[in-house]
């Protein structure tokens, strides 16, 4: 990006179709960069304040994921267990 301008509290920038592309992100449908035109509004601040907040939480996010790898791995180990008695329900249903 290239700052072409500023004003009190404001910038004007020049981004390429590809830099837009990536700071809208994956969760935006292909080809929206295309369909931008003047006043249409990218909410940045937004986007980052997500980040910003998955980035505070981060230490709390590893240790939930690690937690349920564990679980994860509880129930793969059972998993044959868990098999067999849906198999004997299902037989003594029939």
């Amino acid at each position: 990006m290239k700052v072409l301008g500023r004003g009190a509290r404001t910038i004007i920038f020049e981004a390429s179709e590809d830099e837009v592309g990536n700071l809208l992100g994956h969760y935006y449908e292909p080809g929206i960069v295309a369909k931008l035109g003047p006043g249409n509004i990218i909410k940045v601040s937004e986007m980052f304040e997500q980040l910003r907040q998955l980035k505070s939480h981060r230490d709390t996010l590893e240790s939930t994921a690690k937690e349920l790898e564990a679980y994860a791995n509880i129930l793969r180990l059972k998993d044959p267990i868990i098999k067999e008695v849906i198999n004997v329900d299902q037989k003594e249903s029939t």
